[in-house]
């Protein structure tokens, strides 16, 4: 299953708990309202474009997210 970024947070995690109840396996685009670490967390197979990696390397992740 492939995941959109223009998904609400609720809708993300519904489908991500489903995925799970199923046994299927999702991935695509992380929506901004969900950090990298709770898609991994989450279960999320990969990232797309990588977008928003080297935000998430931040020691300062919270902060530059703000700016954003």
């Amino acid at each position: 299953m492939k995941v959109h970024a223009l998904l609400s947070r609720d809708s993300y995690f519904a489908i991500a708990d489903e995925s799970k109840k199923l046994g299927i396996p999702f991935a695509g685009h992380v929506p901004d309202s969900v950090s990298l670490e709770e898609a991994s967390r989450a279960g999320q197979m990969s990232n797309e474009h990588l977008t928003g990696v080297l935000i998430a390397c931040s020691t300062r992740e919270a902060e530059l997210l703000k700016l954003a």
